[in-house]
């Protein structure tokens, strides 16, 4: 399928740069609409989960960027409550998924081709290489194709996006049974990250996301009013309900009637 077939799952351009700023806090513009210090991670993963469910071709780069995020926020509220041995399996589960959505060559073709320069409009899959590192990739593919045993090989794939050698070296360790220590394996998820920040995020993510960030609170101002609103409804109810309780069956009845012609009215008028 064409990448014009696709439809991007992010409405717009702002709405990528939210995500973007989400996953990157570090990196993050201004937000007027946000107390400081707000920790916004988690809502970036939330939302890639949503996109995926809606849209299969969602950017391997977004959907690794979540899972590898994820892995960080997994450790930050497990930590004292979960083994060395499972934090280390969900950062190396998330790596490797990482690597071989870009290498993996009965997957990476897509993948790893979008990462291709190419003409599109609106928001590319993947980001374009540089053309002053067109070079250095040809050489590295070269060297790639000796190691890894021809073209198809995942080192070759990784030498033409740029991804660095050893990120494959470390998705074979991981997946012959050798998980590395934590240690190593966040200070890779970390390079993971800022590697997707350069190759991926920098070069498609451009756009500004303060029409986002108003979108997002008018979003919770009104539920937060829908909300009030029904807590004033139901508290409503319940005062009438309590004054039926002191009434006789028959003004009860007649109680409840006038409620409900009323409740009727207020829906007519679209209150």
């Amino acid at each position: 399928m064409s990448r014009n077939a696709r439809k991007d799952p992010w409405q717009n351009q702002s709405e990528l740069a939210l995500l973007r700023d989400d996953f990157y806090p570090d990196k993050a513009t201004a937000d007027p609409f946000s107390i400081p210090g707000t920790d916004r991670r988690q809502n970036a993963v939330d939302t890639v989960s949503i996109y995926t469910f809606r849209n299969p071709f969602t950017p391997h780069a977004v959907v690794a960027t979540a899972n590898l995020t994820e892995a960080v926020l997994q450790h930050e509220s497990c930590k004292d409550s979960i083994s060395n041995t499972a934090i280390r399996s969900i950062y190396a589960m998330a790596f490797v998924k990482f690597v071989n959505g870009f290498v993996d060559r009965d997957i990476a073709t897509s993948n790893a081709s979008s990462m291709l320069q190419h003409e599109d409009v609106g928001v590319p899959d993947t980001p374009a290489v540089e053309a002053s590192d067109s070079d250095e990739t040809a050489s590295a593919t070269i060297k790639a194709r000796v190691k890894g045993g021809g073209e198809s090989s995942m080192y070759a794939f990784a030498a033409k996006i740029d991804m660095p050698e050893d990120f494959v070296d470390l998705r074979h360790t991981i997946v012959h049974g050798d998980i590395p220590s934590l240690p190593t394996l966040q200070t890779y998820n970390k390079r993971a990250l800022a590697w997707l920040w350069v190759k991926w995020w920098q070069k498609n993510a451009q756009g500004d996301p303060a029409q986002a960030r108003e979108n997002e609170e008018e979003e919770r101002m009104m539920a937060e009013e829908g909300r009030r609103k029904s807590f004033e409804a139901w508290k409503a109810y319940s005062a009438v309900l309590d004054g039926m309780k002191e009434q006789s069956v028959g003004d009860m009845h007649e109680t409840r009637r006038q409620w409900d012609d009323i409740r009727l009215k207020q829906v007519l008028s679209g209150q």
